[in-house]
């Protein structure tokens, strides 16, 4: 029930770490609640077709492709160990599944392919870091605006079988005039 998720990111924004304010553990009775999200998630990607990917989250700098370091974000972090060895800890999964597309040379696949994943990332908000999780259904393949609209239809179908009344969804457009 929602009334019962608030209860739990309640509970994890109470969690006190000396070191890593905003990065919470998920406890045992908390855990029954993300299989409860997994679960719907996967069912409603298995009906649209969806396949699961799990990307990384970190990555050398160095490593990125022209294509990913365009689509890097303020909030990505640089990591470096005592080593001097440089990482970037990916701040969005679209950049990480990207990443993976390019890398596995996945644009051989049939398309559209259509890949879904749900796992931790993590940015920094006013100098602090933060995790967060996050399900998100990417499409690698195609133009056809009817992928949008799958896409808004699932995570209403996900909303709806966990429960969420009153949700309002408000759409703009980052791409073309279509």
């Amino acid at each position: 029930k929602l009334q019962d998720i608030k209860k739990i990111l309640n509970t994890m924004e109470k969690q006190k770490h000396s070191e890593l304010g905003g990065i919470y553990d998920i406890l045992p009775g908390q855990y029954e609640y993300f299989r409860k999200i997994l679960t719907v998630a996967q069912d409603c990607a298995d009906f649209y077709k969806f396949r699961r990917i799990e990307p990384r989250i970190l990555q050398k700098p160095k490593g990125l492709s022209k294509k990913v370091k365009d689509m890097l974000m303020e909030e990505d972090l640089l990591l470096e160990t005592k080593d001097n060895v440089s990482f970037k800890l990916l701040s969005t999964p679209i950049i990480s599944v990207a990443h993976a597309f390019v890398d596995h040379e996945m644009a051989g696949l049939s398309r559209p392919l259509r890949l879904w994943q749900f796992g931790p990332f993590f940015k920094t908000i006013k100098g602090d870091v933060v995790q967060e999780f996050e399900l998100g259904f990417e499409v690698f393949g195609s133009r056809d605006l009817i992928i949008d609209a799958q896409i808004i239809q699932i995570f209403f179908g996900i909303f709806d079988r966990l429960k969420v009344k009153d949700l309002i969804i408000e759409l703009n457009s980052t791409g073309d005039a279509r």
